[in-house]
């Protein structure tokens, strides 16, 4: 089991290190000649956009890098454009900022490890951040921690010719959809002969799509021996490993606002299981010999949740995901049998227990790989190779369970 829990980690390690480098798309760039060069740009997320444009002019052709000093600046086709700026006067820092929107007031973005950054052109060449900082106040000798809001004092000073707008800027807030939108009402407002340009990706609709989900699992369970007395006769317990269906429904939800690669995945889906261990132990002061067979029939309803990450570029559609679960088991058929032998091996005396001790409650962690793709008649389906660890049952027991999963998206 241990060697099939490193090579699935290692498996998911490569297909992130194999997919996660290269999304060309049709793109150009513009040199610092002003020159035009239709070709593939490397689609990343926002920080290393920021950073880098990797460039191909054909699809076979060598990788080229360029920094925000080597080109003025580069767009996705129909998508993203990103512009070579100074973020200050006084500043050589260079960055590329996506150019969400080009009007009499021009507004960029770009994220960095401190965070989403908003910056407004008022049209003089000079970039002035919107900030939205979190401030600590003392209201009555209480510490209470605010939000300074000081970028809508900066928005209604850069629309001051349009006074109408005062009201609907302090409901605008600091995000992509919010500022395209106050910016595109201010720019007709006062020009009336030109169309402002909204480079900002248009994003479809979210699609919730769900289906059937049937799975194969194993599970074993590992036992650390160190119990208390009360549960003395699961030292030395030895787990068989179960290999069991289950049966279920999905809803996936793609959450384009954070990543367009990214969705959420919940399952919820029924399991029965059979679990049977056998152990021994040795009383230190009598010598007696306690045999302990226990048989456990367990029926579930299981929760899952899922992130993942799907490499959208390809027929074949690969991902990788992380996610944990809860599960409820509603009905255990417990039984153990206890046979104490003395040194003889004579029988001493039997018993049997059905009293459930375990948690009705198993939750932790997965891991996973999958592959989507389309059926014959363009239902999508999707196949997934997950692990999971649950800490839930009690302490000391850990369930590791394998499974491949398999799903038809039927609606939506």
């Amino acid at each position: 089991m241990r060697t099939l829990t490193c090579s699935l980690i290692l498996l998911l390690l490569c297909f992130s290190k194999t997919y996660s480098q290269n999304d060309y798309r049709s793109g150009y760039i513009i040199n610092n000649s002003n020159d035009t060069i239709y070709g593939f740009i490397n689609y990343k997320g926002n920080k290393a956009n920021a950073m880098k444009c990797v460039f191909k002019k054909e699809e076979n052709s060598e990788e080229q890098e360029f920094s925000p000093n080597d080109i003025k600046a580069y767009r996705f086709i129909n998508n993203k454009f990103y512009v070579s700026k100074l973020l200050t006067s006084n500043s050589n820092e260079k960055l590329f900022l996506e150019m969400l929107i080009d009007g009499i007031v021009d507004i960029y973005y770009y994220r960095d490890n401190k965070g989403e950054h908003y910056l407004i052109d008022n049209g003089d060449g000079k970039l002035y951040e919107l900030r939205n900082d979190e401030r600590e106040v003392i209201i009555n000798e209480q510490k209470y921690k605010r939000r300074s809001n000081e970028y809508i004092g900066m928005l209604k000073y850069f629309f001051s010719k349009a006074p109408a707008l005062s009201k609907e800027i302090e409901n605008t807030t600091l995000n992509h959809k919010s500022l395209i939108n106050i910016t595109q009402k201010y720019h007709k407002q006062i020009c009336t002969n030109e169309e402002c340009i909204v480079y900002e990706k248009k994003l479809p609709k979210k699609k919730a799509l769900w289906g059937p989900i049937l799975g194969l699992n194993i599970t074993n369970v590992s036992v650390v021996n160190n119990f208390t007395d009360d549960y003395y006769y699961l030292r030395n317990s030895h787990f068989q490993t179960a290999i069991y269906p289950s049966i279920g429904l999905f809803y996936n939800n793609n959450l384009f606002y954070w990543n367009e690669r990214l969705n959420f995945q919940y399952e919820i889906t029924y399991r029965r299981v059979n679990l049977e261990s056998s152990g021994s132990f040795i009383g230190k002061s009598t010598g007696i010999n306690y045999l302990n067979d226990i048989k456990l029939i367990q029926k579930s309803i299981n929760n899952t949740f899922i992130l993942e990450y799907e490499f959208t570029n390809y027929k074949i559609r690969p991902s990788i995901q992380l996610g944990g679960f809860l599960n409820y088991y509603f009905s255990n058929d417990y039984k153990r049998n206890l046979v104490a032998l003395l040194n003889n091996n004579d029988v001493f005396f039997t018993e049997k227990y059905t009293k459930y001790p375990f948690s009705n409650y198993d939750y932790g962690v997965n891991i996973g790989v999958g592959f989507k793709g389309k059926l014959f008649n363009k239902k999508d389906f999707f196949v997934d190779m997950r692990y999971q660890r649950g800490m839930g049952l009690l302490k000391n027991i850990n369930t590791n369970s394998y499974s491949i999963n398999i799903g038809v998206k039927i609606s939506k």
